[in-house]
């Protein structure tokens, strides 16, 4: 009984067998061809799957991102993303700063038109003059104001005026040496330039000077300090000596402008009472 079972199973095997090979269209034939199709589709050759990929790409597909960069490329693979590099700062080398040398200052070129223009009071301008010998007409007065107003020009002012005498000519007569002599003194005041005056020989004669004579001749200092600026004294001799000499009488043979011991010993007191922190013109 067992011998026959074995036997029919085998027949059944057997024909079951027969037909997977003779039927076509066979249910085991197609399912069969079926799963050689889907492995064959599964393996692909990558040549094959990037020809795909071509065809059927669009631009408006493709999505390039901002984020990310796409991975790189190369025939046959495909290569992972290779991260950024990151740049590291090295440190600056220290340098020291070496101290600015020290350059010797421009040396500046002071002009006179620079100096006209100058603040009042950062400077004093000082004039000085003698035997101006004014006659008749002015002439010497009016070009007297022509000096001043050049002076005035370069230097940007005039702050004094000194004269050392002989202010009128000595041919005129004692009144009107006087008048000659204001003549000259007006084109100081018209100018605002304060004037400082002492004797001369002619002052004497024709003058016939004394202080309190007339008010021109109370301007006239002699054997004092005339003034006093900011940075500056001036002293006045004058020419109030006169000795006669061997040789006569008249003031050209004596001793005008000879001064007398004491003149010099005035002189001397004074500059002993004064310091040097200005200029003294004497």
């Amino acid at each position: 009984m067992k011998k026959s079972v074995k036997r029919i199973l085998t027949i059944v095997l057997s024909i079951m067998i027969i037909m997977t090979y003779m039927i076509p269209g066979s249910v085991f034939a197609d399912t069969a061809l079926d799963l050689n199709e889907t492995a064959n589709a599964e393996v692909q050759e990558p040549d094959q799957a990037n020809e795909e990929l071509s065809e059927g790409a669009d631009d408006s597909d493709v999505v390039i991102s901002d984020d990310e960069d796409p991975p790189v490329e190369t025939e046959g693979e495909i290569i992972e993303e290779v991260p950024e590099a990151i740049e590291v700062e090295e440190p600056a080398e220290e340098v020291m700063e070496k101290p600015a040398e020290e350059l010797p200052a421009a040396e500046e070129t002071v002009t006179i038109n620079d100096t006209a223009k100058a603040a009042a009071g950062d400077y004093s301008v000082l004039a000085f003059t003698s035997d101006t010998h004014n006659k008749s007409g002015n002439v010497a007065a009016n070009r007297l104001g022509t000096w001043i107003e050049k002076v005035k020009a370069e230097y940007g002012k005039v702050d004094v005026m000194a004269f050392g005498g002989d202010m009128a000519n000595a041919s005129a007569n004692e009144s009107d040496f006087w008048t000659l002599t204001q003549a000259d003194l007006d084109q100081l005041s018209q100018r605002d330039v304060t004037a400082v005056v002492t004797t001369g020989n002619h002052e004497y004669s024709p003058g016939n000077y004394s202080n309190g004579k007339n008010n021109t001749t109370r301007v006239y200092i002699e054997n004092s300090e005339g003034i006093e600026g900011s940075n500056y004294r001036i002293y006045c001799l004058g020419s109030s000596a006169y000795t006669e000499s061997s040789g006569g009488g008249s003031w050209w043979g004596g001793g005008w402008n000879e001064y007398t011991s004491s003149q010099i010993t005035k002189l001397s007191n004074y500059l002993g009472s004064v310091d040097n922190s200005k200029v003294i013109v004497v």
